[in-house]
């Protein structure tokens, strides 16, 4: 395949670029990460451009595959393939080729996943601070955002710090078990490139195409910046109206500003939306438009007309909305012939499941296939794959201290929280590791009286089937180190389904990633959270929340509960308003033919008990909607002229 094959004029132009720097402003459906693949195609066909000297940063690793498996196709699978990952992996990549010189994280790097987080960090911080989980949260979010943000910087922020007691305890706790977390990753590499002197990257591209550049915070467009500065060509996408991650310090000025940031740069635009009826993003550019700061675009519709419907739909109640929405889905699909899975239901949040719950009972009461798509939790995240990740980790690094309490935590092995605090207590007295303190307590269980010989069976326990495992393989390929996961599942999960679920998971992100040695895949599994985006099931109609339907499209989608209590909820008035703002922009225009948004006058029941005003009854259509060009219509109104 030819690099312009099949582009329209306007992309063959931005693929095409010469000459610097450049970003490109890229609207909803108009081929933003086709046209910068395409450029990476073009670079290695007809710009004497190695693969090898092209670093290409998504925001996912779902989009990192994806990227990678076109240019494959493109170049030849056995070819060399530019580097495609998200700048966490990256980070952590450089960190890792670095470790000799970066000395201000425990070595060997190890990155505490979101369980871990959850489950192990979390947990103990509220025990030591006293603390509920939700304070213990707040702060660690605070730390996160002071990486992000770079307020880390300030010459005193340890004494800024709100809670100088908890930065305390968290600092002790991970050097009791040697893990760095993720959220620190990007502004570690940004540390070392500042203050090391003469620091070079391992990897230096020759080029650097960066795709949703809006998504980017302060920390990543530093560390961005830094790669050029080391002689790197940038080639940014992205749209600034489809910043939606600011609760992740998400920067859309970083694109907004960026002919400052790069004076010699330029500016490429994609117009033609392929994607969306001009009705659609008529009404949606009316929501862009709420945002005086946004940058100018004229993005139209080159889509043939199907019928372009847009629809804001009224309710009574939750209950009304959710049988006539599924009424509506029943007459488009038999009626009308719509594919199931070309319909998208998305709602702002779902806690204790307050919307999807109804929603989905009503479409299977009308005989419709639904599937629920706003859980987060993978297989890796349930018991069974939480031992065998551990295991993995302990046979490839037997001294890993926090799979040792992981699979001290989940064994029935009634090793419970004061076992686990005694063994704090005695490694602190030694100054050593939790795993330091686990292999004393095994060679003389006095050290903790009453509860050592348990703790010391356990971990007698636990070597014994780590000594059983098959050894690992080394660099031999992916398929060699699938079929070595899986004979060691059946070493710690007895169920075979069990094993099947967990196993195909690490099997997909092996895959994804292109791993070819353990330690490789333990990072990709421990990075693999950073997806955002939710694939959807094809022969359903999908219910999910806005953010995880950014990057999909459906002929037929509803936007449920556009009520001020829900967008802008929370975020009213706050930092965040624009942010909520840009999300319902970017939850419109994924539909391509027919968008119906729905609000209710009340809302009962669980759904009462959510929102800015939980507990109030009444709601009010959202602000970003109230005075637009729609005219808001009953939904049982609607249903009749159907």
């Amino acid at each position: 395949m030819r690099w312009d094959e099949g582009l329209t004029p306007e992309q063959r132009v931005a693929a095409a670029h010469e000459g610097g720097h450049a970003v490109l402003i890229a609207g909803p459906g108009t081929g933003k990460t086709h046209t910068l693949t395409r450029r990476i195609i073009k670079l290695c066909q007809t710009g004497g451009v190695a693969p090898g000297e092209i670093l290409a940063v998504t925001f996912t690793r779902a989009a990192a595959a994806l990227l990678r498996s076109k240019v494959a196709k493109a170049l030849g699978e056995d070819n060399e393939l530019p580097t495609a990952c998200t700048l966490h992996s990256y980070a952590l990549s450089q960190l890792i080729l670095s470790g000799e010189i970066i000395t201000i994280l425990p070595q060997p790097l190890r990155i505490a996943d979101d369980w871990e987080g959850r489950q192990i960090i979390l947990e103990d911080l509220k025990h030591v601070l006293g603390l509920d989980i939700k304070e213990v949260r707040e702060r660690f979010d605070r730390l996160s955002a002071d990486w992000q943000t770079l307020n880390r910087e300030a010459n005193d922020w340890e004494n800024t710090f709100p809670d100088p007691r908890f930065l305390g305890a968290w600092l002790q706790h991970r050097a009791l078990y040697g893990y760095s977390v993720r959220d620190e990753l990007v502004y570690q590499l940004k540390q070392a490139i500042d203050r090391i002197e003469g620091f070079r990257l391992p990897h230096r591209p020759r080029h650097l195409f960066v795709d949703e550049y809006q998504d980017l915070n302060p920390c990543d467009l530093a560390v961005v910046h830094a790669i050029c500065d080391q002689g790197a060509e940038l080639f940014a996408a992205g749209d600034d109206d489809q910043s939606i991650y600011g609760f992740r310090e998400a920067f859309p000025q970083g694109i907004r500003r960026f002919a400052k940031s790069y004076p010699d740069s330029k500016r490429l635009d994609l117009n033609d939306c392929q994607r969306c009826e001009q009705s659609i993003l008529d009404v949606a550019h009316f929501v862009a438009d709420l945002d005086p700061n946004r940058l100018p675009k004229n993005t139209r519709s080159v889509c043939p007309p199907v019928c372009g419907e847009v629809n804001l739909l009224s309710f009574d109640h939750g209950a009304i909305e959710a049988d006539i929405v599924a009424r509506i889905c029943k007459r488009l699909v038999q009626d009308g012939g719509q594919d199931p899975g070309e319909i998208l239901i998305l709602i702002r949040s779902d806690k204790n499941h307050r919307f999807s719950d109804p929603l989905a009972q009503s479409l299977r009461t009308h005989g419709l296939p639904v599937a629920v798509k706003v859980e987060t939790d993978r297989p890796t995240d349930g018991r069974n794959g939480r031992m065998l990740l551990a295991f993995m980790r302990l046979v490839v690094a037997v001294t890993d201290s926090l799979s040792w309490r992981t699979l001290m935590r989940l064994r029935y092995n009634h090793v419970g929280r004061k076992s686990f605090e005694a063994i704090h207590l005695s490694a602190r007295a030694q100054q050593t590791s939790f795993v330091g303190a686990l292999q004393r307590i095994r060679q003389n269980p006095e050290i903790v009286p009453s509860l050592g010989g348990r703790i010391a069976a356990e971990v007698v326990s636990i070597q014994q089937l780590v000594d059983e495992a098959p050894p690992h393989p080394g660099e031999d390929g992916t398929a060699e180190l699938v079929e070595w996961v899986g004979k060691l599942s059946k070493l710690v999960i007895a169920e075979e389904n069990d094993r099947k679920d967990v196993v195909s998971f690490i099997q997909n992100t092996a895959e994804s990633f292109g791993c070819q040695a353990v330690p490789e895949l333990l990072r990709a599994l421990s990075l693999s959270e950073e997806s955002i985006e939710q694939e959807r099931d094809a022969d359903s109609i999908n219910i999910m929340t806005m953010h995880k339907a950014k990057g999909l499209s459906a002929d037929v989608v509803f936007i449920i509960a556009a009520e001020d209590e829900y967008v802008p909820g929370k975020a009213e008035n706050g930092p965040l308003e624009n942010d909520e703002l840009r999300l319902l922009y970017v939850s419109m225009t994924r539909a391509r033919h027919r968008l119906y948004l729905t609000h209710c006058r009340e809302r009962r029941g669980g759904q009462r008990h959510s929102g800015r005003t939980a507990g109030q009854r009444r709601r009010t259509l959202t602000r970003f909607l109230r005075y637009g060009p729609l005219r808001s219509i009953p939904g049982a109104t609607y249903l009749r002229a159907m």
